[in-house]
């Protein structure tokens, strides 16, 4: 039998109704699991940070709480701009690391859009912790700079 994993919190508390129903303990293939962390890393970068943990570095339980979850405003960056760009991934994989326990090495770039449309792309590369194991994970983040929204899907 194929390796099968417990689902995360959040997934236990969306939950499959067919299985609760059936008293059934769920068990996540690696791909489910690859695409509940998906699910979970667009929902972090579609939520903006009340502060920055810098702004609470004097209140170091504060700089780890929920109110630094997500990613920083972007909404003043240029896509266009290097500096920019670099800045939006970095913050990225800084929000990833700060605040997915699950993810270990990660690695954020800026990917080139060969078609004519303002979008960005990012490619995120990083080690998915499963208890014993570590596989390693690629996702695409796409973020569209009319509604400051990003999609994010397994690669």
């Amino acid at each position: 039998m194929a390796d099968t994993y417990a689902p995360s919190l959040l997934d236990k508390l969306l939950g499959d109704a067919d299985e609760a129903q059936r008293g059934v303990l769920a068990r996540y293939s690696v791909e489910r699991i690859k695409a509940s962390v998906a699910r979970d890393i667009e929902h972090l970068l579609n939520t903006h940070a009340s502060f920055t943990p810098e702004e609470l570095a004097a209140y170091p339980h504060a700089a780890r709480s929920l109110a630094t979850l997500g990613l920083v405003d972007i909404s003043s960056l240029s896509m266009a701009s290097d500096r920019d760009r670099k800045t939006i991934s970095d913050s990225i994989r800084h929000a990833l690391m700060r605040q997915d326990a699950r993810l270990r090495e990660v690695e954020v770039a800026v990917r080139e859009d060969r078609t004519a449309t303002a979008k960005l792309s990012f490619s995120i590369r990083a080690k998915l912790m499963l208890h014993p194991h570590a596989e390693p994970v690629a996702f695409d983040a796409v973020l569209h700079p009319g509604s400051q929204r990003y999609e994010v899907g397994a690669a």
